[in-house]
């Protein structure tokens, strides 16, 4: 959005929109790898479903397709804008304000 390393002449809409892209951007990429992780995380110990992320990522394609990778996608995504494009104006406006 800057053009090069020098965001000075960028306003703060400029930071908000960056960060809110960056953060969807990120997530999007990711959502899946945080899906099997979870899945994982709250499985029984005693008696897992799951033998690793792998065989969770195997079961959770074949018996729900690409839309189980995604499961509670949009909360999340509506979390992550807002909370990224605070981050990046946050550390922006510290970063002009320090020199």
């Amino acid at each position: 959005m800057a053009g090069g390393p020098d965001t000075s002449k960028l306003g703060r809409g400029s930071f908000i929109v960056a960060g809110g892209l960056a953060g969807a951007a990120f997530w999007l990429t990711v959502y899946p790898t945080d899906v099997i992780k979870s899945v994982i995380q709250v499985d029984d110990y005693k008696n897992p479903k799951y033998t690793g992320s792998i065989n969770a990522f195997r079961r959770i394609f074949a018996s729900e397709g690409l839309k189980g990778l995604y499961k509670g996608f949009g909360p999340a995504m509506a979390r992550s804008i807002p909370a990224n494009a605070a981050c990046f104006l946050a550390y922006e406006v510290t970063r002009s304000s320090l020199g």
